[in-house]
């Protein structure tokens, strides 16, 4: 449906030791759910989501609901319109 909204970010270790993830630009505020494991944050306007991630390995981190940050859409859209 169009109006079903959620936004992935998918943290990427493809390194042989473990990686620490400090992403703090354009993090959108609500519940975050990591899609492998179930771990939940609650991430509040500002805060940054904090995450180690095993060497060779992967996170998927899924916020449900629309973008709140107009400038982060616009970077987006422009982002997928060269793709």
């Amino acid at each position: 449906e169009s109006d079903v909204a959620q936004t992935a970010l998918v943290l990427l270790n493809k390194g042989s030791e473990p990686l620490s993830f400090d992403v703090a630009e354009h993090m959108q505020p609500g519940e975050w759910v990591e899609q492998l494991t179930g771990e939940k944050r609650q991430i509040s306007e500002g805060d940054s989501l904090n995450s180690v991630v095993d060497a060779n390995g992967v996170q998927v981190w899924v916020r449900n609901g629309k973008l709140s940050d107009a400038a982060f859409e616009a970077e987006l859209l422009a982002a997928m319109a060269v793709q």
